[in-house]
């Protein structure tokens, strides 16, 4: 019973870290607002709702491609600060010579 439990409650866990939740949710449901306004004759109403839909993808695209030039710039310092550590190291075994 108590493997079980355990087993249950450590599936629950990974279900809920592994889960995905996106910031484009807000563009699929109105997508999908879109698609049923269409579907009804409101093409106003779809109109607005697509145009929506591509304005939130776009926020989220942006995010993620700021959250990667951010990444990029941090990696790229870290190599530059490597770099430049291995160069001191190398001009000081030189001058033990």
């Amino acid at each position: 019973m108590k493997k079980l439990v355990f087993v249950t409650i450590l599936s629950l866990c990974s279900l809920y870290l592994f889960s995905q939740n996106y910031e484009a949710d807000q563009s699929i449901k109105s997508y999908r607002q879109a698609i049923i306004a269409y579907d009804s004759m409101d093409y106003g109403s779809a109109l607005k709702y697509s145009e929506d839909a591509i304005l939130y993808r776009k926020q989220y695209i942006e995010s993620q491609i700021a959250a990667l030039r951010s990444t990029t710039e941090q990696l790229e310092n870290q190599v530059a600060y490597i770099k430049k550590q291995n160069r001191d190291k190398f001009a000081r075994k030189m001058d033990r010579r």
